[in-house]
């Protein structure tokens, strides 16, 4: 069973357990003579208010021990959350499919370059490690591409485009946009162009890439992998 089905089971517990001593209490109050709008009224009462009182059955009884059982149990969890953090988390933060598709993303370029393959099951596995391996920024960098292209996806598709009716300029216009955004979000996480000694291109502590230079300054290799960010995303969203 995936994490996302058990939170799910977990907060379905979490809501029968939360509704049950109202719907025990109207019942109980009901069956005493009250009308159902009075029922509702005092059964929703007992998780704030003193829970004894004159009429008296069994499902009035249950609902008054659980209400404020259920409403201090209540209380502790949202305490414990905040205190925690719990609800601050990455991947809190983050939707599930951006997360998802930003690490499809840092797979497939190292299946491109490493020439690579893996079954599903294990490509997932491989894909995880990848990601795990991975410094917080250039997490950060798949993911804020993968955000983008939610909006670039939306409005190609009110324009009825698709990733093999793109023309040569059309092709050469999204391919510059992008590598301006790509650009603009290294800039804001403060890194700067330079050159580097060892020939690589970037050097992540040093906060230094060499392709942050206008597009029309990069190797016409370097501009088509702006290109493939694109056609990978699309893939990888359709």
């Amino acid at each position: 069973m995936s994490e996302k089905h058990k939170l799910r089971i977990k907060y379905l517990i979490k809501l029968i357990a939360f509704v049950t001593p109202s719907i025990l209490g109207t019942i109980g109050y009901f069956i005493e003579g009250l009308s159902i709008r009075e029922s509702l009224y005092y059964s929703v009462g007992l998780y704030v208010l003193n829970f004894y009182g004159d009429e008296c059955n069994a499902m009035l009884e249950i609902a008054r021990w659980m209400a404020p059982v259920v409403t201090i149990s209540g209380i502790f969890f949202v305490v414990k959350s905040v205190t925690q953090s719990s609800i601050l988390t990455e991947k809190n933060i983050m939707s599930e499919e951006l997360y998802r598709i930003g690490m499809e993303l840092n797979y497939s370029y190292n299946e491109h370059f490493s020439k690579e393959t893996h079954e599903m099951r294990q490509k997932d596995i491989v894909m995880r490690e990848m990601w795990d391996n991975l410094d917080g920024f250039t997490k950060a960098s798949n993911i804020a591409s993968a955000d983008y292209h939610e909006i670039r996806f939306m409005i190609l598709k009110r324009q009825g485009k698709e990733d093999n009716n793109f023309t040569e300029e059309e092709r050469e216009w999204l391919s510059k946009a992008e590598h301006i955004r790509w650009c603009r979000f290294h800039f804001l996480n403060h890194w700067t162009y330079g050159t580097l000694e060892d020939g690589k291109r970037k050097d992540v502590n040093k906060r230094i890439h060499t392709y942050l230079v206008p597009y029309e300054e990069l190797p016409r290799e370097v501009q088509m992998l702006d290109w493939d960010t694109i056609s990978r995303l699309m893939k990888l969203k359709s």
